[in-house]
């Protein structure tokens, strides 16, 4: 294609004459989670350089219609969406033997999904016709037909080779007021999981050779990701966040409440809410009797038992995450395995709530220890971490201060977004 000027968009965007189509698991709006929020300012970026076009594969469950109306809204000129069939509790142990594929893909490899993307052919999708094709993960890239367009971005926010592996290394969460009956029973489940988890990431790694073999670029949100991974053309666009206005001073903490924020069906999040609220939690309340953990994101059904810890609150979905980060006197992220980088350590360094983080789930983010955030990996030292936050004061406000500091230099939105443009833009030339 030879990219010339064809209009002006707002800000410094120059618009070419290009085509673009960014395939995702479900439609970024609301943005309501790290996933969401990623995807979000993808399109943005996208939808300043070139005439848009958006593919859903709808795992939210969100109506067709709706998510069109969030993506029309939001600068997408054509949506479509190709349903992935529902996902079983638990995929038959037959099947995925058989298959020689992870068990989470298995949804997204199925005659619908093919059937649906071919009969998008007559309804306005251009296949072969665009400049550039974004995917928004593995997930996509495996479920996307080949032969979209001339170039392909896949983007990696997410390794779940890594995610697998270090599942692997995290032993199970279990309360101190747990039974040996059902320790066990806990311990059995684990092993069993880690068997299957083992045989999967090897299954993911013939996933993750095909997609970076048809892939003209890869995008990963660190530079850590970037040393670990190979490609001919790789670029960093990190998990960003934007403060809709406000400034980070604007807070009225709750004192001893605390706040993880996450999709609670996610995995990572899940173990992570389960291994803070059963073992961290009751070593904090042992200092801080009134102390309170808060669980706020989408999904809330897969803690709901965590409610009946002492101190701990099942909040669910909200409105705005912000609100809930702003009411809190400390943020924690206590992610135990997972890839990729954790957007609810920008979202605490934006909102300037002091955090205690274990190393991986801080790990991508240009932090340090002591300086905009503790980080402690033992149940005791996260407890004692935040602990020292709840009575200190001045320490919460010193680590608060440098991490927005931190975020205004480096995690804007806006400034990422810019260098979305000129990747993809460059790529089509």
């Amino acid at each position: 294609m030879n990219a010339t000027p064809d209009s002006v968009r707002s800000g410094c965007y120059l618009r070419w004459a290009m085509r673009a189509v960014h395939i995702v698991q479900s439609a970024p709006w609301p943005s309501t989670d790290g996933t969401r929020l990623r995807n979000a300012a993808v399109a943005r970026a996208l939808s300043r350089v070139a005439d848009l076009h958006m593919v859903s594969l709808g795992v939210a469950g969100v109506a067709a219609t709706d998510e069109e109306s969030a993506a029309l809204a939001h600068g997408v000129e054509r949506f479509f969406q190709v349903p992935v069939p529902p996902s079983r509790a638990a995929t038959p142990v037959a099947r995925w033997v058989r298959s020689g594929r992870p068990r989470r893909l298995l949804p997204f490899e199925t005659p619908e999904v093919r059937a649906g993307f071919a009969s998008l052919a007559g309804s306005g999708l251009d296949i072969g016709g665009y400049d550039v094709v974004w995917l928004s993960s593995a997930y996509v890239a495996a479920a996307a037909p080949d032969g979209l367009g001339r170039r392909v971005v896949l983007d990696l926010d997410d390794d779940q080779r890594e995610l697998l592996r270090a599942a692997r290394r995290a032993r199970p969460a279990v309360g101190t007021d747990t039974g040996v009956r059902d320790r066990a029973a806990v311990w059995a489940r684990w092993g069993t999981a880690q068997v299957a988890n083992a045989v999967d990431a090897r299954r993911w790694d013939g996933v993750y050779d095909a997609a970076f073999a048809a892939a003209d670029a890869v995008v990963v949100c660190s530079e850590d990701d970037r040393r670990r991974l190979h490609h001919r053309r790789m670029a960093v666009v990190p998990n960003g966040y934007e403060l809709a206005g406000r400034a980070t001073s604007d807070r009225s903490p709750r004192p001893g409440v605390a706040v993880f924020v996450g999709l609670m069906s996610y995995e990572p999040n899940r173990d992570a809410a389960v291994w803070v609220a059963r073992e961290v939690w009751p070593k904090v309340r042992a200092c801080r009797p009134d102390a309170v953990l808060r669980l706020v994101g989408r999904n809330a059904d897969a803690v709901a038992e965590l409610a009946d810890c002492p101190g701990v609150e099942v909040v669910g979905e909200v409105d705005d995450v912000a609100d809930e980060l702003r009411a809190a006197a400390l943020a924690v992220v206590p992610i135990r395995f997972g890839g990729g980088t954790r957007l609810k350590v920008v979202e605490a360094m934006a909102n300037g709530v002091p955090m205690v983080s274990t190393t991986l789930g801080c790990e991508g983010i240009d932090v340090r220890n002591g300086e905009h955030l503790l980080i402690a990996d033992r149940a005791a030292d996260f407890a004692a971490a935040c602990e020292r936050i709840f009575a200190d004061a001045a320490l919460a406000d010193r680590l608060a201060a440098a991490a927005a500091e931190r975020f205004e230099k480096r995690y804007r939105w806006s400034t990422i977004e810019a260098g979305i443009g000129e990747l993809v833009t460059d790529l089509a030339r």
